[in-house]
């Protein structure tokens, strides 16, 4: 049994644009994720509307904590800090996701198991006609060297990266969370990548 953690903000805790409210969970990427990579699999749902990077290192320690074993771990953050932080450098986010790369690291090194296997997925590229009438204020130019960093980061660590922005597209009610249609699109992404990724990984021969 695979054991995978879906960690990440508003987008993974499922927030709908039209209402503010949440998704079912056979609405959410993750579960979407859940029924079709069916049975082997056990999909954990850790999303938190507004979760950020930066200053994210005990909350996600504590993750870790409570959700090993833990054999992949989906890492689907960044656009807040982006959004809610005018002056971060996108810079400081890397450095911050490797720092979390490393947690990871650590804390499988002090339990003496294998660390799980990361997969990294970039931010959906946002559309400044979507959000000009939003509370959100967003540097789209930021969002696309995101996501180009994370990309460069995951090759370095050896992890996979998901390029959601190839994939789905954010609601055009605030030009930054999805909606229903998208999160199935990125759910079956998802568990198709997922499926090749570990056929290629030292997790390959569990099942």
């Amino acid at each position: 049994m695979y054991r995978v953690l879906c960690y990440g903000d508003s987008n993974t805790w499922g927030y709908n644009p039209a209402n503010g409210l949440r998704f079912s969970e056979g609405d959410r990427w993750p579960g979407v994720l859940r029924r079709n990579l069916g049975a082997g699999f056990e999909i954990i749902e850790d999303g938190k509307n507004g979760r950020r990077v930066l200053g994210d290192v005990a909350e996600f320690s504590s993750s870790l904590g409570r959700n090993n074993p833990l054999d992949v771990i989906l890492i689907y953050l960044g656009v807040n800090d982006i959004c809610f932080e005018k002056d971060v450098r996108v810079d400081d986010i890397i450095d911050g996701l490797a720092k979390m790369l490393e947690i990871v690291r650590q804390n499988y090194l002090e339990i003496g198991d294998a660390a799980p296997e990361v997969i990294l997925m970039g931010a959906v590229p946002v559309n400044e006609a979507q959000i000009k009438d939003c509370f959100y204020d967003i540097e789209v130019e930021k969002v696309v060297r995101y996501s180009k960093g994370l990309r460069s980061l995951a090759s370095r660590a050896g992890c996979g990266f998901i390029e959601t922005g190839r994939i789905i597209e954010s609601s055009s009610l605030d030009g930054i969370h999805l909606e229903a249609g998208e999160h199935k699109k990125l759910g079956l992404f998802v568990a198709d990548y997922a499926r090749i990724f570990l056929t290629n990984t030292n997790l390959n021969n569990k099942n």
